[in-house]
């Protein structure tokens, strides 16, 4: 019996509660699905506390495994696995860059397409 589709993004989520990143991607269980989210920390400069967001994404990454081909046996066929979406992801990373003050610093706007 296949796993929810909950577990899968459970899987994920738990990734992104353990390090501190941008993106976080599994495989292995074939599902194709991406997710923005956004994330908040504090920051501080020249002693006073900001409130920052940022988005990340969780995704899992798809599978080029066909799983039911007509008259063909093979792994997900012979375990009676659901049909997963052939593909995988897009990540799109743009970076902008901003002056203020003099000072230079760059931003990163994140996209993805299922």
């Amino acid at each position: 019996m296949a796993a929810a589709a909950g577990a899968s993004v459970n899987k994920v989520e738990d990734m992104a509660n353990v390090a501190e990143a941008d993106i976080y991607l599994a495989g292995h269980d074939h599902r194709k699905w991406a997710v923005k989210r956004t994330r908040l920390r504090l920051s501080h400069g020249n002693e006073i506390l900001t409130l920052k967001e940022r988005k990340i994404v969780l995704g899992r990454t798809g599978s080029f495994q066909e799983g039911y081909t007509p008259g063909k046996d093979g792994y997900i066929h012979n375990i009676c696995a659901t049909p997963s979406e052939l593909g995988g992801i897009e990540i799109i990373l743009t970076p902008t860059l901003h002056k203020k003050d003099g000072l230079e610093h760059t931003s990163l706007e994140i996209d993805v397409l299922v």
